[in-house]
């Protein structure tokens, strides 16, 4: 799996969706991570919806619990 995630690693995100998907490989943690050494469930809504559509993003971000990469997703909740 450690392979198969190397060779994903260019292939945009396909390499997250592996992870996300298996929890395989364990990938090793140092000090310099952010995130407090998670991998992200989501990802965060673009700056381009949060300026031209408020109004929707701020009900789904109340619907959410918030915009953090943390914060999962209501189907895995």
């Amino acid at each position: 799996m450690l392979q198969k995630y190397f060779g994903l690693c260019f292939s945009e995100y396909r390499h997250w969706f592996e992870d996300r998907r298996t929890e395989l490989p364990e990938l090793p943690k140092n000090d310099g991570m952010l995130n407090n050494q998670l991998v992200s469930v989501k990802f965060r809504y673009p700056v381009v919806v949060q300026i031209n559509n408020t109004d929707n993003y701020n009900e789904v971000v109340s619907r959410m619990g918030g915009d953090n990469l943390n914060i999962k997703v209501w189907w895995e909740q």
